[in-house]
């Protein structure tokens, strides 16, 4: 458990008249326990390659309701801290990992696209994560700013 600020840069195509957007991105992140008192400590990098796909369901002229999932490949490495098993009492010994695992994400959100301009603005709402089998979820809150060039 952890928090953290990911950053992200990435390449997006528009089709539908911009409604529905396909992004490639490279995300990365580092968490800690700031001001979480009741986990062990812990230090880790996440990196994530990803390709998504955010579809407007509804739009009213520059805002629109937005839908976005997508999935990729993640690096995690870091250290986790002693921890406990809470049901016998007995201490879980930590120590240092990397790995690679897939990942998937699923938002939603809000998008501001004024027709005229050349940006939009996009927040994505929790439960909007990544989420892998083996090893972790993050819950976040996304802000977007898309900018053509």
């Amino acid at each position: 458990m952890g928090i953290g600020i990911p950053l992200g840069v990435g390449y997006q195509w528009h089709h539908l008249n911009g409604g529905l957007r396909l992004s490639s991105t490279l995300q990365a992140a580092s968490f800690s326990p700031l001001a979480i008192t009741d986990v062990p400590d812990s230090y880790y990098r996440v990196i994530t390659l990803g390709l998504y796909a955010a579809f407007d369901v509804l739009r009213y002229y520059s805002f629109s309701l937005v839908i976005t999932a997508g999935g990729g490949i993640s690096y995690s490495r870091g250290f986790m801290g002693n921890g406990w098993n809470e049901d016998t009492g007995e201490t879980i010994p930590g120590g240092y990992f990397n790995r690679w695992y897939p990942t998937a994400y699923l938002a939603y959100g809000i998008r501001i696209a004024p027709r005229k301009g050349g940006y939009a603005l996009e927040l994505f709402l929790p439960p909007g994560s990544h989420a892998s089998k083996t090893f972790s979820l993050i819950l976040a809150l996304w802000l977007g700013v898309d900018y053509r060039f």
